[in-house]
């Protein structure tokens, strides 16, 4: 309904983690690309036995507002409150990346997208 495209990419490797941690992650990262994104946008997703990242646009967030993205209940503008987002979904995906023995990192490319990339160690 909201023209969202998926781009995902996807490298075959060895990877063990914990099913029900591993799938909060990627629900958390997933629908928050899609709920946050404009109309029409596309969100990228790459997966490879070392790393996971989604991209996705976030024209109304600028390079402060990720000191403060991974802190329970914030949410950028509070007038988008809803009872569908608790403001508490990347923090657990920082959370449970660290539990899984990985770095969950936050930036802001040149486009003006959220990049959501998780490091871990190969298994």
């Amino acid at each position: 309904a909201r023209a969202i495209t998926f781009r995902p990419t996807i490298t075959d490797g060895p990877f063990s983690t914990d099913p029900l941690l591993w799938r909060t992650i990627l629900d958390n990262l997933i629908n928050n690309a899609i709920d946050y994104s404009p109309r029409g946008s596309t969100i990228t997703i790459k997966a490879t036995p070392e790393r996971l990242l989604v991209r996705n646009p976030a024209p109304n967030l600028e390079e402060p507002d990720l000191e403060k993205i991974a802190h329970r209940f914030w949410r950028k503008e509070h007038s988008r409150n809803s009872l569908k987002h608790s403001g508490l979904g990347l923090p657990i995906v920082l959370g449970y990346s660290s539990l899984l023995g990985g770095k969950c990192e936050f930036s802001l490319t040149p486009a003006g997208e959220l990049q959501v990339e998780i490091l871990w160690t190969a298994s």
